[in-house]
């Protein structure tokens, strides 16, 4: 329920078509994509990509969840194509943190191959994603993700 400037209540039932739980954390990250969304003055939830427009990926990693955000600049507005969160297991909380971003970006990837393979992609993150993943001495899953990501156009 929300309440206006002039005391005009508002009510609005949110219907989702997938399971909700009582996380706190699932409804953190919907909370985070719709602020995103206001960020950007998304005038549209979701759209379809240009397929001539390079695709930005926001990435915000927290310590019990990883987010994904598509977009597509178009003029002067960054249009949302999809949202992707995924709240961590117990192993995965323990990650470091540019750890949690690259499986943002890889947990990214994973559910949306199909726009990885037709278009350039663009990723924003606070973290030196570019730097860690051209480490000639990385370990264990860091150099699975980085075989995984070398297949697609990424720029950092």
């Amino acid at each position: 329920m929300l309440e206006g400037p002039s005391d005009l209540l508002l009510e609005q039932e949110l219907k989702f078509k997938f399971k909700i739980s009582n996380n706190e954390v699932e409804y953190e990250a919907i909370i985070a994509c719709l602020n995103l969304a206001l960020d950007v003055e998304a005038k549209i939830l979701i759209q379809k990509p240009k397929a001539t427009k390079p695709i930005i990926i926001y990435l915000v990693v927290s310590e019990d969840a990883v987010n994904g955000t598509l977009v597509q600049k178009v003029e002067k507005d960054d249009l949302p194509i999809y949202f992707i969160s995924r709240v961590l297991h117990s192993a995965e909380i323990r990650y470091k943190m540019i750890e949690k971003v690259v499986l943002a970006l890889v947990m990214t990837t994973w559910r949306m191959c199909m726009y990885f393979q037709n278009h350039c992609i663009i990723v924003k993150t606070d973290y030196p994603i570019m730097k860690i993943l051209e480490k000639s001495d990385l370990a264990g899953r860091m150099i699975g993700w980085v075989v995984e990501l070398s297949e697609f156009h990424i720029q950092y």
